[in-house]
Protein backbone atom coordinates (compact mmCIF):
# COMPACT_ATOMS: atom_id res chain seq x y z
CA UNK A 1 0.00 0.00 0.00
CA UNK A 2 1.35 3.35 -0.91
CA UNK A 3 2.31 5.68 1.75
CA UNK A 4 -0.49 8.11 2.23
CA UNK A 5 2.02 10.71 3.03
CA UNK A 6 3.57 10.48 -0.47
CA UNK A 7 0.25 10.94 -2.37
CA UNK A 8 -0.33 14.13 -4.39
CA UNK A 9 -2.75 16.45 -2.71
CA UNK A 10 -3.91 19.32 -4.92
CA UNK A 11 -4.27 22.66 -3.44
CA UNK A 12 -7.75 23.80 -2.57
CA UNK A 13 -9.58 25.04 -5.70
CA UNK A 14 -7.20 23.27 -8.13
CA UNK A 15 -9.67 20.39 -8.85
CA UNK A 16 -11.75 22.60 -11.15
CA UNK A 17 -8.66 23.63 -13.12
CA UNK A 18 -7.69 20.00 -13.69
CA UNK A 19 -11.20 19.11 -14.88
CA UNK A 20 -11.25 22.05 -17.29
CA UNK A 21 -7.85 21.02 -18.66
CA UNK A 22 -9.07 17.48 -19.31
CA UNK A 23 -12.17 18.85 -21.10
CA UNK A 24 -9.99 20.99 -23.36
CA UNK A 25 -7.77 17.96 -24.21
CA UNK A 26 -10.79 15.78 -24.98
CA UNK A 27 -12.39 18.50 -27.13
CA UNK A 28 -9.17 18.93 -29.13
CA UNK A 29 -8.84 15.17 -29.60
CA UNK A 30 -12.36 14.90 -31.02
CA UNK A 31 -12.21 18.06 -33.16
CA UNK A 32 -13.20 17.12 -36.77
CA UNK A 33 -10.73 17.54 -39.58
CA UNK A 34 -10.87 20.90 -41.38
CA UNK A 35 -13.38 20.92 -44.20
CA UNK A 36 -12.89 22.56 -47.61
CA UNK A 37 -14.16 26.08 -47.90
CA UNK A 38 -17.86 26.31 -48.78
CA UNK A 39 -20.00 29.07 -50.12
CA UNK A 40 -22.02 31.40 -47.97
CA UNK A 41 -25.30 29.53 -48.49
CA UNK A 42 -23.86 26.17 -47.32
CA UNK A 43 -22.14 27.78 -44.37
CA UNK A 44 -25.34 29.52 -43.30
CA UNK A 45 -27.29 26.26 -43.67
CA UNK A 46 -24.74 24.35 -41.58
CA UNK A 47 -24.88 27.01 -38.88
CA UNK A 48 -28.65 26.70 -38.81
CA UNK A 49 -28.37 22.92 -38.45
CA UNK A 50 -25.80 23.15 -35.64
CA UNK A 51 -27.66 25.90 -33.79
CA UNK A 52 -29.26 24.95 -30.50
CA UNK A 53 -32.98 25.64 -30.55
CA UNK A 54 -34.73 26.06 -27.25
CA UNK A 55 -37.72 23.73 -27.03
CA UNK A 56 -41.18 25.19 -26.84
CA UNK A 57 -42.76 24.93 -23.41
CA UNK A 58 -45.37 22.55 -24.81
CA UNK A 59 -42.76 20.49 -26.66
CA UNK A 60 -40.37 18.01 -25.15
CA UNK A 61 -36.63 17.94 -25.83
CA UNK A 62 -36.33 14.19 -26.19
CA UNK A 63 -34.11 12.66 -28.92
CA UNK A 64 -37.22 11.63 -30.87
CA UNK A 65 -38.39 15.24 -30.99
CA UNK A 66 -34.92 16.38 -32.09
CA UNK A 67 -34.96 13.82 -34.91
CA UNK A 68 -38.32 15.13 -36.09
CA UNK A 69 -36.98 18.67 -36.05
CA UNK A 70 -33.97 17.60 -38.15
CA UNK A 71 -36.25 15.82 -40.66
CA UNK A 72 -38.43 18.93 -41.02
CA UNK A 73 -35.33 21.06 -41.52
CA UNK A 74 -34.10 18.76 -44.30
CA UNK A 75 -37.53 18.88 -45.98
CA UNK A 76 -37.59 22.67 -45.85
CA UNK A 77 -34.15 22.80 -47.39
CA UNK A 78 -35.17 20.52 -50.25
CA UNK A 79 -38.16 22.72 -51.17
CA UNK A 80 -37.10 26.21 -52.28
CA UNK A 81 -39.51 29.06 -51.78
CA UNK A 82 -41.75 29.69 -54.81
CA UNK A 83 -41.00 32.68 -56.97
CA UNK A 84 -43.17 35.65 -56.14
CA UNK A 85 -43.85 36.27 -59.83
CA UNK A 86 -45.64 32.94 -60.16
CA UNK A 87 -47.99 33.72 -57.29
CA UNK A 88 -49.02 37.06 -58.79
CA UNK A 89 -51.83 36.68 -61.37
CA UNK A 90 -50.64 39.79 -63.19
CA UNK A 91 -47.29 38.08 -63.88
CA UNK A 92 -48.85 34.89 -65.15
CA UNK A 93 -47.93 33.78 -68.62
CA UNK A 94 -51.22 34.90 -70.20
CA UNK A 95 -51.48 38.27 -68.46
CA UNK A 96 -47.79 39.08 -69.03
CA UNK A 97 -48.30 38.90 -72.81
CA UNK A 98 -51.36 41.16 -72.82
CA UNK A 99 -50.58 44.72 -73.86
CA UNK A 100 -53.38 47.24 -73.55
CA UNK A 101 -54.15 50.73 -72.27
CA UNK A 102 -57.87 50.65 -73.08
CA UNK A 103 -59.95 51.14 -69.89
CA UNK A 104 -62.56 48.57 -70.98
CA UNK A 105 -59.84 46.00 -71.69
CA UNK A 106 -58.12 46.61 -68.37
CA UNK A 107 -61.43 46.26 -66.54
CA UNK A 108 -62.02 42.98 -68.34
CA UNK A 109 -58.61 41.68 -67.24
CA UNK A 110 -59.38 42.64 -63.64
CA UNK A 111 -62.68 40.78 -63.86
CA UNK A 112 -60.95 37.72 -65.33
CA UNK A 113 -58.39 37.71 -62.53
CA UNK A 114 -61.25 37.48 -60.07
CA UNK A 115 -62.44 34.30 -61.84
CA UNK A 116 -59.01 32.69 -61.81
CA UNK A 117 -59.37 30.70 -58.61
CA UNK A 118 -63.00 29.70 -59.23
CA UNK A 119 -63.12 26.15 -60.58
CA UNK A 120 -66.00 26.86 -62.96
CA UNK A 121 -66.24 26.89 -66.79
CA UNK A 122 -65.51 30.16 -68.59
CA UNK A 123 -66.68 31.10 -72.09
CA UNK A 124 -64.53 33.59 -74.01
CA UNK A 125 -66.33 35.39 -76.83
CA UNK A 126 -64.57 37.55 -79.37
CA UNK A 127 -63.45 37.89 -82.96
CA UNK A 128 -60.55 35.89 -84.29
CA UNK A 129 -57.17 37.17 -83.20
CA UNK A 130 -58.29 39.22 -80.17
CA UNK A 131 -56.25 37.10 -77.73
CA UNK A 132 -58.71 34.52 -76.38
CA UNK A 133 -55.96 31.98 -75.71
CA UNK A 134 -54.00 34.56 -73.70
CA UNK A 135 -57.03 34.96 -71.45
CA UNK A 136 -57.33 31.17 -71.19
CA UNK A 137 -53.70 30.87 -70.11
CA UNK A 138 -54.20 33.68 -67.65
CA UNK A 139 -57.12 31.78 -66.11
CA UNK A 140 -55.00 28.63 -65.78
CA UNK A 141 -53.93 28.06 -62.16
CA UNK A 142 -51.88 24.86 -62.25
CA UNK A 143 -51.45 21.41 -63.72
CA UNK A 144 -51.40 20.72 -67.46
CA UNK A 145 -52.79 23.23 -69.95
CA UNK A 146 -54.20 21.38 -72.97
CA UNK A 147 -55.59 23.24 -75.98
CA UNK A 148 -57.48 21.85 -78.96
CA UNK A 149 -59.18 23.59 -81.89
CA UNK A 150 -62.58 22.03 -82.44
CA UNK A 151 -62.81 23.43 -85.97
CA UNK A 152 -59.39 22.30 -87.15
CA UNK A 153 -59.97 18.52 -87.16
CA UNK A 154 -62.33 16.20 -89.05
CA UNK A 155 -65.31 14.87 -87.10
CA UNK A 156 -64.00 11.31 -86.58
CA UNK A 157 -60.51 12.45 -85.69
CA UNK A 158 -61.85 15.04 -83.26
CA UNK A 159 -63.67 12.34 -81.26
CA UNK A 160 -60.54 10.24 -80.76
CA UNK A 161 -58.41 13.31 -80.05
CA UNK A 162 -60.84 14.61 -77.46
CA UNK A 163 -62.00 11.43 -75.74
CA UNK A 164 -59.18 9.02 -76.61
CA UNK A 165 -59.62 5.47 -77.86
CA UNK A 166 -59.15 1.92 -76.61
CA UNK A 167 -57.15 -0.98 -77.91
CA UNK A 168 -58.43 -2.07 -81.33
CA UNK A 169 -61.03 0.68 -81.51
CA UNK A 170 -60.42 1.13 -85.24
CA UNK A 171 -57.99 0.08 -87.95
CA UNK A 172 -54.57 1.53 -87.29
CA UNK A 173 -55.27 2.26 -83.63
CA UNK A 174 -52.26 2.24 -81.34
CA UNK A 175 -51.85 -0.92 -79.32
CA UNK A 176 -53.10 -0.39 -75.81
CA UNK A 177 -55.14 2.63 -76.82
CA UNK A 178 -54.38 6.30 -76.30
CA UNK A 179 -55.70 8.91 -73.86
CA UNK A 180 -57.46 11.93 -75.28
CA UNK A 181 -57.06 15.62 -74.59
CA UNK A 182 -59.61 15.52 -71.76
CA UNK A 183 -57.62 12.88 -69.87
CA UNK A 184 -54.41 14.76 -70.57
CA UNK A 185 -55.93 17.87 -69.01
CA UNK A 186 -57.03 16.07 -65.84
CA UNK A 187 -55.91 18.13 -62.86
CA UNK A 188 -55.43 21.21 -65.03
CA UNK A 189 -57.21 23.24 -67.71
CA UNK A 190 -58.78 22.17 -71.00
CA UNK A 191 -59.05 24.97 -73.58
CA UNK A 192 -61.57 24.24 -76.34
CA UNK A 193 -61.06 26.83 -79.05
CA UNK A 194 -63.85 27.42 -81.58
CA UNK A 195 -66.28 25.29 -79.60
CA UNK A 196 -69.07 26.49 -81.87
CA UNK A 197 -67.60 24.28 -84.62
CA UNK A 198 -68.09 21.08 -82.58
CA UNK A 199 -70.58 18.61 -84.13
CA UNK A 200 -73.91 18.20 -82.34
CA UNK A 201 -73.47 14.51 -81.50
CA UNK A 202 -70.12 15.23 -79.88
CA UNK A 203 -71.63 18.06 -77.85
CA UNK A 204 -73.83 15.52 -76.07
CA UNK A 205 -70.77 13.46 -75.04
CA UNK A 206 -68.98 16.58 -73.81
CA UNK A 207 -72.02 17.61 -71.77
CA UNK A 208 -72.04 14.21 -70.04
CA UNK A 209 -68.33 14.49 -69.23
CA UNK A 210 -68.89 17.90 -67.66
CA UNK A 211 -71.83 16.72 -65.58
CA UNK A 212 -70.65 13.23 -64.57
CA UNK A 213 -66.88 13.91 -64.36
CA UNK A 214 -66.21 10.72 -66.33
CA UNK A 215 -65.67 9.75 -69.94
CA UNK A 216 -65.63 6.71 -72.17
CA UNK A 217 -62.83 6.24 -74.64
CA UNK A 218 -63.83 5.37 -78.18
CA UNK A 219 -64.28 1.59 -78.28
CA UNK A 220 -64.37 1.12 -74.49
CA UNK A 221 -67.21 0.50 -72.04
CA UNK A 222 -65.40 1.30 -68.78
CA UNK A 223 -65.69 4.92 -67.60
CA UNK A 224 -62.64 6.91 -66.51
CA UNK A 225 -62.80 9.65 -63.90
CA UNK A 226 -61.51 13.08 -64.94
CA UNK A 227 -61.34 16.43 -63.18
CA UNK A 228 -60.43 19.56 -65.08
CA UNK A 229 -61.41 23.17 -65.61
CA UNK A 230 -62.99 24.02 -68.95
CA UNK A 231 -62.26 27.26 -70.77
CA UNK A 232 -64.07 27.51 -74.12
CA UNK A 233 -63.74 30.15 -76.82
CA UNK A 234 -65.81 31.09 -79.85
CA UNK A 235 -66.33 33.90 -82.32
CA UNK A 236 -69.98 32.98 -82.86
CA UNK A 237 -73.12 33.98 -80.99
CA UNK A 238 -73.93 30.63 -79.39
CA UNK A 239 -77.45 31.74 -78.44
CA UNK A 240 -78.28 32.33 -82.08
CA UNK A 241 -76.54 29.08 -82.98
CA UNK A 242 -78.73 27.28 -80.43
CA UNK A 243 -81.88 28.88 -81.86
CA UNK A 244 -80.80 27.75 -85.31
CA UNK A 245 -80.29 24.18 -84.04
CA UNK A 246 -76.54 24.14 -84.54
CA UNK A 247 -75.58 24.18 -80.86
CA UNK A 248 -77.08 22.53 -77.78
CA UNK A 249 -78.66 25.06 -75.46
CA UNK A 250 -78.03 22.89 -72.38
CA UNK A 251 -74.34 22.72 -73.23
CA UNK A 252 -74.27 26.50 -73.66
CA UNK A 253 -75.66 27.00 -70.14
CA UNK A 254 -73.14 24.49 -68.81
CA UNK A 255 -70.03 26.12 -70.31
CA UNK A 256 -71.11 29.77 -69.86
CA UNK A 257 -71.02 29.96 -66.07
CA UNK A 258 -68.70 32.94 -66.58
CA UNK A 259 -68.64 34.82 -69.88
CA UNK A 260 -66.02 37.32 -71.04
CA UNK A 261 -66.60 39.39 -74.18
CA UNK A 262 -63.19 40.49 -75.52
CA UNK A 263 -63.47 43.70 -77.60
CA UNK A 264 -61.94 43.88 -81.10
CA UNK A 265 -58.79 45.88 -81.69
CA UNK A 266 -60.57 48.64 -83.61
CA UNK A 267 -62.66 49.44 -80.52
CA UNK A 268 -59.72 49.65 -78.11
CA UNK A 269 -58.64 53.27 -77.69
CA UNK A 270 -54.91 53.78 -78.15
CA UNK A 271 -54.06 50.08 -78.39
CA UNK A 272 -53.16 50.11 -82.10
CA UNK A 273 -50.34 52.58 -81.53
CA UNK A 274 -49.28 50.87 -78.29
CA UNK A 275 -49.20 47.40 -79.81
CA UNK A 276 -47.50 48.62 -82.98
CA UNK A 277 -44.56 50.05 -81.04
CA UNK A 278 -44.49 46.98 -78.77
CA UNK A 279 -44.29 44.49 -81.66
CA UNK A 280 -41.91 46.68 -83.67
CA UNK A 281 -39.30 46.82 -80.89
CA UNK A 282 -39.89 43.17 -80.02
CA UNK A 283 -39.00 42.09 -83.57
CA UNK A 284 -35.95 44.31 -83.46
CA UNK A 285 -34.68 42.29 -80.50
CA UNK A 286 -35.70 38.89 -81.85
CA UNK A 287 -34.08 39.37 -85.27
CA UNK A 288 -31.07 41.35 -83.98
CA UNK A 289 -31.97 44.36 -86.11
CA UNK A 290 -31.17 47.97 -85.23
CA UNK A 291 -33.87 49.77 -83.35
CA UNK A 292 -35.92 52.11 -85.53
CA UNK A 293 -39.20 53.94 -85.17
CA UNK A 294 -42.49 54.17 -87.04
CA UNK A 295 -43.21 57.09 -89.36
CA UNK A 296 -46.22 59.27 -88.54
CA UNK A 297 -47.85 58.55 -91.90
CA UNK A 298 -47.40 54.81 -91.35
CA UNK A 299 -48.92 55.07 -87.90
CA UNK A 300 -51.91 56.99 -89.30
CA UNK A 301 -52.39 54.22 -91.87
CA UNK A 302 -52.28 51.57 -89.15
CA UNK A 303 -54.87 53.44 -87.10
CA UNK A 304 -57.17 53.97 -90.09
CA UNK A 305 -57.32 50.24 -90.90
CA UNK A 306 -60.19 48.21 -89.42
CA UNK A 307 -58.05 45.12 -88.57
CA UNK A 308 -60.49 42.26 -89.15
CA UNK A 309 -57.76 39.87 -87.94
CA UNK A 310 -57.22 42.00 -84.81
CA UNK A 311 -53.97 41.66 -82.85
CA UNK A 312 -52.81 38.59 -84.75
CA UNK A 313 -53.06 40.43 -88.08
CA UNK A 314 -51.29 43.50 -86.68
CA UNK A 315 -48.46 41.34 -85.37
CA UNK A 316 -47.97 39.54 -88.70
CA UNK A 317 -48.02 42.81 -90.67
CA UNK A 318 -45.38 44.40 -88.45
CA UNK A 319 -43.14 41.34 -88.45
CA UNK A 320 -43.21 41.19 -92.25
CA UNK A 321 -42.55 44.92 -92.56
CA UNK A 322 -39.72 44.73 -89.99
CA UNK A 323 -37.89 42.01 -91.91
CA UNK A 324 -38.23 43.95 -95.17
CA UNK A 325 -37.29 47.34 -93.75
CA UNK A 326 -33.53 46.58 -93.50
CA UNK A 327 -33.28 48.46 -90.24
CA UNK A 328 -34.98 51.60 -91.55
CA UNK A 329 -37.94 53.42 -90.11
CA UNK A 330 -41.31 51.91 -90.97
CA UNK A 331 -42.79 53.96 -93.81
CA UNK A 332 -46.32 53.84 -95.17
CA UNK A 333 -45.25 52.34 -98.50
CA UNK A 334 -43.82 49.32 -96.63
CA UNK A 335 -47.29 48.33 -95.45
CA UNK A 336 -49.59 45.96 -97.37
CA UNK A 337 -51.69 47.58 -100.14
CA UNK A 338 -55.00 47.05 -98.34
CA UNK A 339 -53.78 49.05 -95.33
CA UNK A 340 -52.43 51.90 -97.49
CA UNK A 341 -55.66 51.92 -99.52
CA UNK A 342 -57.73 52.09 -96.34
CA UNK A 343 -55.76 55.12 -95.18
CA UNK A 344 -56.50 56.93 -98.46
CA UNK A 345 -60.17 56.01 -98.26
CA UNK A 346 -60.30 57.33 -94.73
CA UNK A 347 -59.11 60.74 -95.89
CA UNK A 348 -61.55 61.10 -98.79
CA UNK A 349 -64.71 61.80 -96.76
CA UNK A 350 -62.99 64.68 -94.95
CA UNK A 351 -61.98 66.23 -98.26
CA UNK A 352 -65.47 65.90 -99.68
CA UNK A 353 -66.98 67.55 -96.61
CA UNK A 354 -64.95 70.72 -97.32
CA UNK A 355 -66.09 71.05 -100.96
CA UNK A 356 -68.64 73.89 -101.66
CA UNK A 357 -70.63 74.79 -104.74
CA UNK A 358 -69.45 77.16 -107.50
CA UNK A 359 -71.92 79.85 -106.48
CA UNK A 360 -70.87 79.67 -102.84
CA UNK A 361 -67.24 79.88 -103.87
CA UNK A 362 -67.80 82.89 -106.13
CA UNK A 363 -69.81 84.77 -103.51
CA UNK A 364 -67.13 84.09 -100.89
CA UNK A 365 -64.35 85.24 -103.23
CA UNK A 366 -66.12 88.54 -104.06
CA UNK A 367 -66.80 89.21 -100.38
CA UNK A 368 -63.13 88.61 -99.54
CA UNK A 369 -61.98 90.97 -102.33
CA UNK A 370 -64.29 93.77 -101.14
CA UNK A 371 -63.08 93.33 -97.56
CA UNK A 372 -59.42 93.29 -98.64
CA UNK A 373 -59.90 96.55 -100.62
CA UNK A 374 -61.75 98.26 -97.71
CA UNK A 375 -64.93 98.65 -99.80
CA UNK A 376 -63.18 100.16 -102.87
CA UNK A 377 -65.13 98.44 -105.67
CA UNK A 378 -62.85 99.74 -108.46
CA UNK A 379 -59.82 98.18 -106.79
CA UNK A 380 -61.77 95.01 -105.92
CA UNK A 381 -62.84 94.54 -109.59
CA UNK A 382 -59.24 95.02 -110.64
CA UNK A 383 -58.03 92.35 -108.24
CA UNK A 384 -60.76 89.96 -109.37
CA UNK A 385 -59.77 90.68 -112.99
CA UNK A 386 -63.36 91.50 -113.97
CA UNK A 387 -65.15 94.66 -115.16
CA UNK A 388 -66.63 96.99 -112.55
CA UNK A 389 -70.07 96.54 -114.16
CA UNK A 390 -69.71 92.75 -113.80
CA UNK A 391 -68.81 93.20 -110.14
CA UNK A 392 -71.97 95.31 -109.60
CA UNK A 393 -74.06 92.63 -111.32
CA UNK A 394 -72.70 89.80 -109.20
CA UNK A 395 -73.02 91.82 -106.01
CA UNK A 396 -76.69 92.33 -106.78
CA UNK A 397 -77.07 88.67 -107.65
CA UNK A 398 -75.61 87.46 -104.36
CA UNK A 399 -77.02 90.30 -102.23
CA UNK A 400 -73.62 91.75 -101.35
CA UNK A 401 -72.77 95.37 -100.49
CA UNK A 402 -69.62 97.39 -100.23
CA UNK A 403 -69.86 97.30 -96.45
CA UNK A 404 -66.72 95.83 -94.99
CA UNK A 405 -67.34 92.84 -92.72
Amino acid sequence: MADPGNQFHPEPGAESDIVNAWEVLLREAHRPAPQPRRNIADTAWQCCRNATVAPHPQQDSTPAHQDQFAMRSEANRAKPAPLRALTNPEKHQGWAELVSADPAMLELVTRAQGMRNAHAPVLLHGETGVGKELFARGLHTGGPFVAINCGGLPRDLLASELFGYGDGAFTGARKGGMPGKIEAASGGTLFLDEIGEMPLEMQAHLLRVLEQKELYRVGETVPRNVTFRLVAATNRDLRQEAQAGRFRLDLFYRIAVFTLHIPPLRNRDGDISLLAHHFWHQFCREHALPSAGIDDAAMQALQAYSWPGNVRELRNVLESARLLSNGCTLMRDMLPPEIVRASHEGCEPALYNNVISMEQGERLLIQQAITACSGNLTLAAKKLNIAKSTLYFKMGRYGLSRRVL
